[in-house]
């Protein structure tokens, strides 16, 4: 496993993909924890 630290600008597509990929499996599948689904994000808002 390697880990880098990115500004989300600097995330490629498959990168992000990825990443929500992993919180998928972890936070829905596996802990039966079903969240509301990412459609857009205000990143101004960060």
């Amino acid at each position: 496993m390697q880990f880098e630290i990115k500004q989300f600008d600097d995330l490629t597509t498959a990168q992000l993909y990825r990443i929500i990929k992993a919180r998928i499996d972890v936070f829905v599948v596996e802990q039966n924890c079903p969240y509301e689904e990412l459609i857009y994000v205000n990143r101004q808002e960060f």
